[in-house]
């Protein structure tokens, strides 16, 4: 990745290579995650985002993780309300901590979660 930087290898196309570059980020991130480098693991899971943004949950799933973590509660919720959703493999997690954080900050109610989820799918361009 630090050989090219943001140019693509000469014979191969953009895409093929964002993939690559997204899977290699993604090690990254999970390595630094596991340390508990929770800053690092952020900024590894959103270059993730930039070259795959909507090819998996994981990374939105991780940087709530990292957010909630970091002692971030409204990061965590923007970041779980994108991977839940996004209804795919870590959705179901995603909403379980989406939802015990946003109680936990709106005085034990869910008044305001669809507005919050409307938001993440507005963001994300799913209709």
């Amino acid at each position: 990745m630090a050989a090219f930087g943001d140019k693509v290898p000469p014979g191969v196309q953009e895409p093929a290579w964002n993939q690559s570059r997204a899977f290699a980020y993604g090690l990254i991130a999970a390595a630094a995650y596991a340390k508990k480098d929770y800053p690092t693991a952020i900024s590894n899971y959103e270059t993730v985002i930039k070259y795959a943004p909507k090819a998996d949950d994981a990374p939105y799933y991780y940087i709530g993780m990292s957010k909630w973590n970091s002692k971030d509660p409204e990061g965590a919720i923007e970041a779980f309300a994108k991977a839940a959703v996004m209804g795919k493999a870590n959705a179901k997690k995603a909403e379980d901590y989406l939802q015990q954080l946003y109680k936990a900050r709106h005085n034990d109610s869910l008044d305001g979660l669809e507005e919050v989820k409307a938001k993440a799918k507005a963001d994300l361009g799913i209709s």
